[in-house]
């Protein structure tokens, strides 16, 4: 009952946010331009990859340890081409399969990926119209967790998942890759919603990329099942045949198509503009899920990881 309170709950407060943003009607005729590929890659997409183009690299074993170095940019966008293939890169802060290692985080919810390409745009690449505020998201996301829960496996959810020092002391040094200042609060959950609600990248020139991927042969790890309501994980890497389409703001798509055309490789760019009036007019939780299917988490699951 409360989970579905709060998701009408956020639905009209989506809504009502979309219908007074004006921008909107900057962008129907790009819209009705691209609906129809719209609706034949989005048919495909089973998870999202939220990225940006470009990182500060680091001078350690993952982008959770080591230091930044400021004066060295790392090209995302060209190194998942160039390697035909995004990446698992080490996590020390989730487990996959029961222990610490390399993979890729993707999301079932496409606000839940469209997050971290917010997160990499620089004020001036910042999209000009989002159906659903990140910020709000994430609110939503922290409640809808706890309402997703047996009640006595709270504690436990809460504890394991929420309370781990490992993301106070790691988080900051994650976001310092996308913006040097990022500084953290010395909570795990405030610095959740500040930097990745209200965050933007500093590095010059950078944008968000949101990738929609197939997961047509891919094999998915087994994670914490608090996080697996809105993240999958995979162990391997992501070919390129598995990508979908890319999205990223209108004024980079034809960059984006450029860089692709130079490497002889053919995958869709599609403004995320227009994708945004597409989810705005499918049901609330299509548009929120591939599936549409909004999951809990069971206690037995609870009690087979944490056990």
């Amino acid at each position: 009952m409360f989970r579905s309170i709060l998701l009408r709950y956020f639905e009209n407060i989506t809504k009502k946010k979309w219908l007074k943003n004006s921008n909107r009607e900057k962008y129907i005729d790009i819209y009705k331009t691209n609906k129809e590929q719209i609706e034949e890659v989005y048919s495909k997409v089973t998870h999202w990859h939220g990225t940006g183009r470009y990182h500060y690299q680091v001078d350690g074993n993952s982008k959770y340890d080591g230091s930044i170095k400021e004066d060295s940019l790392e090209d995302v966008l060209s190194e998942i081409l160039d390697k035909g293939c995004i990446v698992p890169s080490l996590d020390p802060l989730i487990q996959s399969d029961n222990r610490y290692k390399e993979s890729i985080s993707t999301t079932k919810w496409r606000i839940y990926g469209r997050i971290y390409l917010e997160l990499h745009s620089t004020d001036e690449t910042a999209p000009k119209i989002t159906f659903g505020s990140r910020l709000d998201f994430l609110k939503f996301f922290l409640l809808f967790s706890i309402f997703s829960v047996p009640i006595w496996g709270l504690p436990i959810a809460y504890f394991k998942t929420h309370r781990d020092p490992k993301l106070k002391e790691r988080c900051p040094i994650w976001a310092s890759t996308i913006n040097n200042t990022f500084k953290s609060k010395g909570n795990a959950a405030s610095d959740l919603i500040n930097i990745c609600g209200k965050g933007r990248s500093n590095i010059r020139g950078n944008y968000g990329l949101l990738f929609g991927i197939s997961d047509k042969g891919l094999i998915k790890a087994d994670i914490n099942p608090m996080v697996a309501l809105f993240e999958t994980r995979f162990p391997k890497s992501i070919g390129l045949e598995n990508i979908t389409h890319i999205e990223v703001i209108n004024s980079k798509v034809e960059e984006v198509r450029n860089i692709l055309k130079v490497k002889g490789i053919d995958i869709p760019v599609l403004p995320l503009e227009a994708c945004e009036i597409y989810t705005s007019k499918i049901p609330f939780k299509e548009c929120l899920t591939t599936d549409g299917n909004i999951s809990r988490v069971k206690g037995r699951e609870l009690v087979e990881y944490y056990g």
